[in-house]
């Protein structure tokens, strides 16, 4: 008797220590075991004592308003953020008494995981809807540089195309001999036709044009070729061409091209009548300004003591365009 008694005791003792809870309820609902974490859970969850089977299930289906406990889901989440899963089984002894038997099991590290991991989930799903968001909205702009270019081009065809019937009617030549590919090219445009010819660069184009219109160019330094940067300067120094012609009766342009790092400064001057205000942007400078803002640069327009456009743009690593 005294062995069984001591073994008895030595299993509640093993019972006790355990860091999961367990509790055990009779046929009648009355609790017959409960270690020392069971106890303490039970307290904590209820905020008294849990003596009867009806007791522990309804606390675990909802706790009571004074308890410090938080329900997460299927967890229990203490006041110190530790997180407790229950569970219920029926057990027999070797008598073939049948038990009720609720086991609490420490999750803490798999519930801290699980918040980080839904943690992580939202984060994704922000940049999800962010990349979405920004993918529209590339494509709005994309549509809308389209437009602007072509706008541009057209603008671009057709002033070329005024300025030099307005030569030729001038200097008393016949239209028969005008080049009308100007307008070719203006109308090719606006049939989403391609506006380059293959063999020749678009600073050749632009040469080509500027002498056909009447206006000789000369740049100082460099411009960047192959790039968007450049392909934007020479958009720049079309729009002063046509305008020098047309507004100043220029008949040369002087362009400086200066380089700092990686930032370019284009400025560009003519040699004719000076302006006697300060210039209003049209459709030309206007859409001109607003490209070079689009791409990250400044543009600025003085009109004393003589007539600059200035433009300032940075070059990033990837601004290729083939």
């Amino acid at each position: 008797m005294r062995s069984g008694g001591r073994l008895r005791r030595t299993i509640k003792e093993a019972i006790d220590d355990l860091p999961n809870g367990i509790c055990v309820f009779d046929s009648t609902g009355l609790m017959v075991l409960c270690n020392h974490t069971m106890y303490q859970l039970g307290f904590l969850l209820a905020g008294r004592d849990i003596q009867t089977l009806s007791e522990m299930r309804k606390t675990l289906k909802e706790l009571p308003r004074n308890s410090t406990a938080r329900r997460d889901g299927n967890l229990f989440i203490l006041s110190d953020g530790r997180a407790w899963q229950f569970s219920e089984c029926k057990v027999e002894d070797s008598y073939g008494e049948s038990f009720i038997q609720f086991i609490a099991a420490d999750v803490t590290e798999l519930y801290i995981k699980r918040l980080e991991l839904e943690e992580g989930n939202r984060i994704l799903e922000e940049y999800g809807y962010r990349l979405r968001r920004l993918s529209a909205n590339i494509q709005a702009a994309t549509r809308e540089e389209e437009i602007l270019d072509t706008k541009m081009r057209v603008h671009d065809n057709i002033g070329r195309g005024i300025i030099a019937a307005r030569q030729y009617l001038l200097s008393g030549r016949p239209m028969a001999e005008f080049d009308m590919s100007v307008w070719e090219d203006a109308l090719q445009i606006l049939k989403y036709d391609v506006e380059n010819t293959p063999d020749k660069t678009a600073l050749e184009q632009f040469m080509d044009s500027a002498k056909a219109i009447g206006i000789r160019v000369h740049i100082m330094g460099r411009l960047p070729e192959n790039t968007k940067m450049g392909a934007l300067m020479i958009i720049a120094l079309r729009e002063c061409a046509n305008n020098a012609v047309r507004h100043a009766g220029a008949d040369e342009l002087y362009a400086k091209v200066e380089t700092e790092g990686t930032f370019y400064t284009l400025s560009v001057t003519n040699n004719g009548q000076i302006p006697q205000g300060e210039i209003k942007e049209g459709g030309g400078l206007g859409s001109l300004r607003t490209r070079i803002e689009k791409a990250g640069g400044k543009m600025s327009i003085r009109w004393v003591p003589e007539f600059e456009l200035s433009i300032r743009l940075w070059q990033p690593e990837e601004d290729i365009l083939w």
